[in-house]
């Protein structure tokens, strides 16, 4: 929103005053990068006619910048200056995180023969169940 208080400073640092033609106000305010529309909705606020200020690319960047609102064809338009037709708000699609059986079975398949294999390599390192040697029987004669 443009304030008078800010107007007047600019105008001041450039050394003209709230009194200058209409013109040459605006010829100042775009020579400091205001667009038209911002220079004449500056001059109406500085003349203290709030009921002229328009401003229509408020709103559209508010949502833009501060909000997860999608914008409407008619802000878009004014933001970007072209024309947009929007017939309706598509979605994005949400991918989905769940499992199929098969990966589910690959998965459990997969747990099970790590499982098993590392019970058998241990008690193979340790000489324990099937890999016991058991006791040695010698047969004296």
């Amino acid at each position: 929103m443009i304030r008078k208080t800010e107007l007047e400073r600019v105008l001041h640092i450039n050394g003209v005053t709230s009194d200058a033609p209409d013109e040459e106000i605006i010829k100042l305010l775009v020579s400091a990068r205001y667009t038209k529309d911002e220079a004449k909705g500056a001059l109406a606020v500085l003349r203290n006619n709030s009921e002229e200020v328009i401003e229509p690319n408020a709103e559209g960047l508010h949502k833009v910048f501060r909000t997860n609102k999608a914008l409407n064809a008619g802000e878009i338009s004014s933001l970007l200056g072209i024309e947009v037709d929007i017939k309706e708000t598509i979605e994005p699609e949400t991918r989905s995180r769940n499992l199929s059986r098969k990966q589910i079975t690959s998965i459990v398949a997969l747990s099970l023969m790590f499982g098993f294999g590392g019970i058998i390599s241990y008690m193979f390192m340790s000489d324990m169940g099937m890999f016991h040697p058991g006791p040695q029987v010698t047969m004296n004669s």
